[in-house]
């Protein structure tokens, strides 16, 4: 199952960067499946020093449906729009 990916966004908080989190939109080129896959490393640097990195994968419905947009939902709906755009502008034959 190779699988293509593009990053979206991603996002660094905190004193030493210790909140980061990247988002993809991927595309498994057996199945044609188009997916986003969130991975993340936090770190409480301030208490316990524990970490937790991590990744998930969701379903695009599911991740549109987010009802608290994060820049990388609105990097995908920008992308989805510049596919429409691009179709209304290219000549019928």
């Amino acid at each position: 199952m190779p699988v293509i990916q593009r990053e979206l966004a991603r996002s660094a908080k905190g004193p030493v960067n210790n909140n980061e989190d990247w988002w993809y939109l991927c595309r498994d080129t057996d199945t044609g499946n188009v997916f986003v896959v969130h991975e993340w490393a936090h770190t409480d640097v301030a208490k316990s020093g524990k970490s937790d990195v991590g990744s998930t994968h969701i379903e695009l419905s599911n991740f549109l449906a987010e009802t608290r947009p994060t820049g990388a939902q609105k990097e995908l709906r920008r992308l989805i729009g510049s596919l429409v755009d691009a179709e209304a502008n290219t000549p019928k034959p």
